[in-house]
């Protein structure tokens, strides 16, 4: 699959395609006209959010996931550096704002991800917005 067509997406736009909430028909044409890809950890981010406000069970919502395409792409050890590095521009971004704001682990490890693989990643998250990660694509979809 041509790589402009691949995005990692966060749990944020996961929740929305499954909730319908606002901005959820971008996320929808991301699995439609190319590939979806998401961490372990949002998925189970995901998973428990939707439980929580619809009290779907989380085998349910997690074979919907995969039958209508999203793509698990695991952590490799080396995320571990990234992630570190990630959840510490988090707090420089934060300490800036003057706020508490962290970035979750789940946040880091898709941003990770996308590092990684050089792909955008898709979120919703106005915070992520003053993180200065340069060398990764960060796409709002709300």
């Amino acid at each position: 699959m041509d790589q402009n067509n691949r995005f990692v997406l966060d749990a944020s736009a996961l929740i929305a395609l499954i909730l319908q909430e606002p901005g959820y028909k971008v996320v929808q044409g991301i699995f439609e006209n190319g590939e979806a890809l998401a961490t372990p950890i949002a998925v189970a981010e995901t998973l428990g959010i939707v439980r929580l406000k619809r009290g779907k069970p989380a085998r349910e919502v997690f074979d919907g996931l995969i039958g209508y395409g999203l793509a698990i792409v695991n952590l490799i050890p080396e995320d571990a550096l990234e992630i570190a590095f990630i959840q510490s521009q988090g707090d420089i971004a934060a300490q800036a704002l003057g706020t508490t704001r962290k970035l979750s682990m789940a946040d880091a490890a898709c941003l990770a991800v996308g590092y990684r693989l050089d792909l955008p990643v898709i979120y919703s998250d106005s915070f992520w917005s003053e993180l200065k990660l340069p060398r990764i694509q960060l796409i709002a979809f709300r």
